[in-house]
């Protein structure tokens, strides 16, 4: 059998439990809050992730909306010079046609 506590072992222990308590609430509050601090950077660096597939997407955007353009332009100067050939040959043509006429007119 075993011996009775004394009073004060009691008092002891009692004090142990409540001193043992008050850290059990503080690791719990102290857990609770990296809970929340965890769900923080989780969010954000979903969130991260989101802009950072976005940017990447919207680069290859970008990067294909360039080289379509510099196409373009490409095609835009070459049908400027080609209108500029083709106005040298009407203008050629229109000259020597005006030759042609002058010097049937002077034949006559």
């Amino acid at each position: 059998m075993a011996a009775p506590l004394s009073a004060p072992v009691v008092q002891q222990l009692a004090a142990l439990c409540e001193q043992l308590q008050r850290q059990l609430r503080g690791a719990t509050s102290v857990r609770a809050e990296l809970e929340r601090a965890l769900v923080t950077q989780t969010q954000r660096a979903e969130a991260t992730q989101s802009a950072a597939s976005e940017l990447r997407a919207l680069q290859t955007r970008y990067e294909a909306a360039l080289e379509l353009l510099g196409e373009r332009t490409e095609r835009v100067d070459e049908l400027q010079q080609d209108i500029v050939d083709m106005k040298a040959l009407y203008k050629a043509q229109i000259t020597e046609l005006c030759a042609q006429v002058e010097a049937a007119r002077a034949l006559r």
